[in-house]
């Protein structure tokens, strides 16, 4: 199946995403959260995309990757490759209310 979104489209997560504070939890084994950790333990990173399959970044990772201040080194160059637009990270979009 092809992809459906770019990269850098959308601009909140999904209402099942394990990184929102108010998402249901049984859709989520331990394992996928142990793997999220596991990842973000590596010296380059990752690029989460979206548990939809639909070709889009995991706007709830990206959330606590602005929000840390220290983005991985692999979204860094996603950025660099991809060159979303502005308007993509702009202050009407991408909030942390619900992560």
């Amino acid at each position: 199946m092809k992809p459906s979104k770019t990269l850098f489209s959308g601009n909140e997560p999904c209402s099942s995403c394990p990184y929102r504070k108010d998402a249901p939890l049984q859709f989520w084994a331990k394992e996928e959260f142990d793997n999220l950790q596991e990842k973000e333990k590596s010296t380059f990173g990752t690029v989460f995309q979206c548990h939809k399959k639909d070709g889009s970044i995991c706007k709830g990772w990206l959330m606590m990757q602005l929000e840390k201040g220290t983005p991985s080194i692999q979204l860094r160059l996603a950025v660099i490759k991809e060159k979303p637009t502005q308007d993509f990270f702009g202050v009407g979009n991408i909030s942390t209310g619900n992560i």
